[in-house]
């Protein structure tokens, strides 16, 4: 088994194991520890054009998991997107939520679906070339990262409680209370 600073890689048939050795003394080039601040993909994103009228939703998977009611998606849905009516908004769909329910919210409540061709903290460089104005979600740990790469405002739209599934009821009050302790409203 791995020893310190010992990181078991496997490989495709998951029973070969190699083990990297990280040893902060050693030079060579297999040692060396790579500090990833996210500067150079920073520096990228500074010259995005921002586009005020633009809202992205960053979607969550709640409504059949998280939720006592799964009908009750559609009236938070409803509540958020109340808010927004002057604005272009791009619901963007989390890998399990259920395109053909969220279709259907989509031209309910006037809002376009996404679903990007690669990982979501790389989507507005690379497949949108712009910057939203504003991330809004129910519950996204997502917004957290993309606020800190892209510098842009997020809002949380919390979930009652008492629609909360009892046994997710407390992890939900530790996501909200980590919003608000990185004074994301």
């Amino acid at each position: 088994s791995p020893g310190p600073y010992e990181f078991a890689l496997r490989d495709a048939s998951d029973t070969n194991y190699t083990f990297i050795k990280m040893d902060p003394g050693d030079d060579t080039d297999n040692n060396k520890f790579i500090l990833n601040d996210y500067r150079d993909f920073k520096n990228k994103v500074m010259d995005l054009p921002v586009d005020n009228n633009l809202i992205c939703f960053i979607g969550s998977n709640i409504r059949n998991r998280i939720l006592k009611d799964s009908n009750n998606y559609e009236k938070y849905i409803e509540w958020v997107m109340s808010k927004y009516q002057d604005n272009t908004v791009i619901y963007v769909l989390h890998r399990y939520e259920d395109y053909d329910y969220m279709i259907n919210l989509a031209k309910k409540y006037h809002f376009k679906l996404q679903r990007f061709n690669t990982i979501l903290e790389a989507a507005f460089l690379y497949e949108l070339h712009k910057k939203p104005s504003k991330l809004i979600s129910l519950s996204s740990t997502a917004t957290k990262t993309l606020n800190m790469l892209y510098n842009i405002s997020v809002e949380i739209y919390q979930i009652n409680q008492n629609d909360i599934k009892t046994k997710y009821q407390d992890m939900y009050k530790e996501v909200y209370n980590d919003y608000r302790a990185n004074n994301i409203p």
